[in-house]
């Protein structure tokens, strides 16, 4: 790797795609070179100490020369290895280790391989965050200017700065929802409102990870296709470079103004919202806005994708970002039919407050016949500038992550209608981990998960505790019970987890 620190580079203007260059050796156990060059860089820069100096005797090949992963495995034994006296220098600086740990680690960042956009969100989130978070919580007081001389190069150019900055972000807070307008006919819900708040969906994801830690197929290793979790998003276009990710792609439209960037920014950024809570299913996406506002027949179109969904591509879940103001009795005949399959519906409460009451088709909630999902903050508190009050006529009214929600680069965005997507994602989770082969023949009566009746209980006991003016907060990880021990080691806490959810699932169950 190279000696020198190039500070005026930006890191996330290299190249990330998976290198193809021939490596030195029959293998190479790290496809992003980049992301594990930086991770060793850390490692030099907060131990003090060259990477070399980790090397051991298995790292080198048989002639004792160095090879392309030498440096990774040197890297990973500083964490690995419990004689190793190094890693309790990070001690405190758990969020310079997270970062360094991503960076040494591919898992994160494979599902995003063939969307440039979804790799740069995840790299934001698992590397630059945490640093960004372990930079602002150092006492400035304590802090001093360092004067550093950079040697003059050919490659350099002389107007080059080598002054450092401190940069601070706004935090301009939410929009006021005085400035949305509502049609007199039907109105999608807006695309969700962009601000810089401190607090962000890194802080919730955190959270949610050591969830999908424990619920992740063995490896990684998703089921095969028979038997993934099968869900559809049915709102706008979707960005061409996304489609790929896809396992069918259907405009409901007939228009030609699907490409357009800005005809499908909307189920674009779901779509990788999606991808970060559950990345294991296979996603159906279904257009059915011909422009970014409702039209005339856009519920027309709803109705047609949701029988499309039903009945072409057999989904386990139905996601829908938008509602509208008017009831639409051809949807909710497709819902109905939906009902009957157990497919459970996901539906975007609205962000009007209440100024036009909660949308068609969530507020049928109250009939359960689509899962409403209301917007907390990364805090798990109610984001109370967009949501609707909930119905006095039913029990549940069931909320989850919808404001400053990160999904590509630090701005931030806000609305029920991810909170619906998201709601979806950990649903499919759940079926996911139902599925797999150590696990489907020990949850009791696992064929009433796939249901209304059943993802609800599980929503309850992912809300138990967290019950806020009515509207029951879902806490996914939740489902987890404590560390037998501050030192209980990773693995075995994951398979006892397993079994826990297993366990907890199963209790939920037959209590339907």
């Amino acid at each position: 790797m190279p000696r020198g620190i190039y500070v005026d580079e930006p890191f996330l203007s290299t190249d990330l795609t998976l290198s193809t260059a021939e490596p030195r050796r029959s293998f190479q156990i790290h496809p992003y070179p980049e992301l594990l060059a930086l991770g060793i860089m850390l490692i030099e820069i907060a131990l003090c100490t060259p990477i070399e100096v980790f090397r051991q005797q298995d790292h080198f090949n048989t002639d004792g020369q160095p090879h392309a992963n030498t440096d990774h495995l040197a890297a990973r034994y500083i964490f690995d290895n419990e004689a190793s006296s190094k890693s309790r220098r990070f001690d405190g600086y758990k969020r310079v280790q997270q970062a360094i740990e991503a960076c040494l680690e591919a898992d994160k960042f494979m599902p995003q391989t063939n969307d440039i956009n979804a790799l740069r969100t995840a790299i934001y989130r698992n590397i630059v965050t945490p640093l960004q978070v372990q930079h602002e919580s150092w006492d400035e007081d304590s802090m001093r200017p360092v004067d550093i001389n950079f040697p003059n190069t050919e490659s350099r150019s002389a107007t080059h700065s080598n002054s450092v900055h401190i940069v601070n972000y706004a935090n301009p807070g939410l929009p006021e929802i005085s400035s949305l307008r509502l049609s007199e006919t039907s109105t999608r819900l807006p695309v969700a409102r962009k601000n810089t708040a401190s607090l962000t969906s890194v802080t919730w994801f955190d959270q949610f990870d050591k969830l999908d830690f424990v619920l992740r197929h063995k490896g990684g290793v998703g089921l095969d296709s028979s038997s993934r979790v099968r869900v559809a998003i049915l709102d706008t276009g979707v960005d061409q470079d996304l489609r790929s990710t896809l396992a069918a792609y259907e405009d409901f439209t007939g228009s030609d103004l699907g490409a357009s960037p800005g005809y499908t920014a909307h189920l674009t950024a779901a779509l990788r919202l999606f991808l970060q809570v559950c990345d294991c299913a296979a996603v159906y996406v279904g257009r059915v806005f011909e422009r970014p506002t409702a039209g005339e027949r856009t519920a027309d179109y709803m109705a047609k994708a949701i029988k499309h969904a039903v009945n072409e591509w057999e989904v386990d879940l139905i996601i829908l970002p938008s509602g509208f103001q008017q009831t639409h009795e051809e949807m909710e005949r497709a819902i109905e039919q939906a009902n009957s399959e157990n497919i459970v519906v996901f539906a975007a409460a609205s962000n009007y407050g209440n100024l036009g009451g909660i949308a068609f088709p969530a507020r049928l909630y109250i009939h359960e016949k689509v899962m409403c999902m209301f917007a907390t903050n990364p805090a798990i508190r109610i984001s109370h500038r967009f949501n609707p009050s909930p119905s006095e006529r039913t029990k549940y009214s069931f909320a989850i992550l919808g404001e400053n929600i990160m999904i590509s680069g630090p701005e931030t965005l806000s609305g029920t209608s991810f909170s619906a997507v998201i709601a979806g994602g950990v649903a499919a989770r759940i079926l996911d981990f139902a599925r797999q082969p150590d696990v489907r023949s020990h949850i009791r009566n696992v064929g009433r998960l796939k249901s209304f009746a059943g993802i609800k209980s599980i929503f309850i006991k992912m809300s138990k505790g967290t019950v806020v003016e009515q509207y029951h907060c879902i806490v996914p990880w939740k489902l987890l019970g404590p560390r037998a021990s501050p030192n209980e080691d990773d693995a075995d806490y994951r398979q006892r987890m397993r079994a826990y959810v297993r366990e907890t699932i199963s209790r939920e169950l037959e209590e339907l």
